[in-house]
């Protein structure tokens, strides 16, 4: 009977790869620095924290998939983690620092889309805004 797995780096509990093998043969799917977890998880949703050696799922920006917003209004996100990078229609226009909440505006009512790129483990988000 196989079971599921995942491979990950000690160092930053991002997972490699995953898949599925016989118990036995679980600890073999790690090559050179790498650590194998009887875990059923994937790379876009999980890591492995390395303080503990448990699957964890990453953690999510607040970022709703879609907004409607006034123009001129400020739009409060949170939590949006230090070293983050903003696009708004693929044009970075700002990276977060100092732990604040990031605030957005748009100034004429169209539809955009607001991309978070965070640092790992966090999860990149994307929102498509529309604004009137």
């Amino acid at each position: 009977m196989t079971q599921p797995f995942v491979v990950w780096d000690p160092a930053t509990g991002r997972i490699d790869r995953w898949g599925r093998a016989a118990s036995d043969d679980i600890p073999a799917q790690a090559g050179p620095g790498e650590v194998a977890l009887a875990a059923a998880g994937d790379d876009a949703h999980d890591w492995v924290n390395p303080a503990t050696g448990l699957l964890e799922q990453r953690p999510a920006v607040g970022l709703p998939e879609t907004a409607s917003i006034l123009v001129g209004a400020e739009w409060e996100i949170a939590p949006v983690p230090d070293g983050s990078i903003v696009r708004v229609d693929g044009v970075a226009v700002d990276v977060v620092d100092g732990g604040e909440n990031l605030v957005l505006q748009f100034p004429i009512a169209a539809a955009w889309t607001v991309e978070i790129d965070p640092p790992f483990p966090w999860r990149p988000a994307t929102c498509r805004v529309t604004t009137g």
